[in-house]
């Protein structure tokens, strides 16, 4: 008889734990994006028209795009950072610095320039529109290994993941 409301506890805590798994994964997914942002096409959704999962999160700035732009630029591991928590990053080794000005030499100026996420993890520039977006996906040219071999299964399933800013 204990063993039986033991297992009912735990299957009970089992369900809750998913749910909550569920619902926190529903709300990350849309941090931030009102339903008209979730709704409306985005700059670059047309380079993966039939996405595997879509996430759409927004934040407001009180600034013109012309004050945020060179901020989005210099974001990357070999760059400017993330403007994160620079210490939480460095304690798994990524050595990532946050830059507190802008700085032009870690700024994408071209396209096929890589954005990296950490040493050996990096987004290769695919597309710039002025002050719009920079928009980034995995480069597996840059990057072989077993990044390169999940690209290539996820490039046969339509699946590749880009970024827009």
């Amino acid at each position: 008889m204990r063993w039986t409301r033991r297992l009912t506890g735990l299957a009970a805590a089992a369900a809750c734990a998913a749910a909550a798994v569920l619902a926190l994964r529903r709300a990350s997914l849309r941090w931030g994006a009102t339903e008209a942002e979730r709704a409306m096409d985005l700059p670059g959704d047309e380079l993966l028209p039939v996405p595997d999962l879509t996430a759409t999160r927004a934040i407001s700035i009180a600034a013109p795009a012309s004050a945020v732009w060179p901020w989005l630029t210099q974001l990357g591991q070999n760059r400017g950072g993330f403007y994160s928590h620079d210490w939480l990053e460095n304690l798994i080794g990524l050595g990532i610095h946050s830059a507190e000005t802008i700085r032009p030499e870690l700024q994408v100026q071209e396209l096929g320039e890589t954005v990296d996420l950490a040493p050996g993890a990096g987004l290769a520039v695919v597309r710039l529109d002025g002050e719009q977006l920079p928009h980034v996906r995995t480069d597996a040219a840059r990057h072989p290994g077993p990044c390169r071999a999940d690209l290539e299964r996820r490039r046969q399933h339509a699946a590749e993941k880009p970024w827009h800013f």
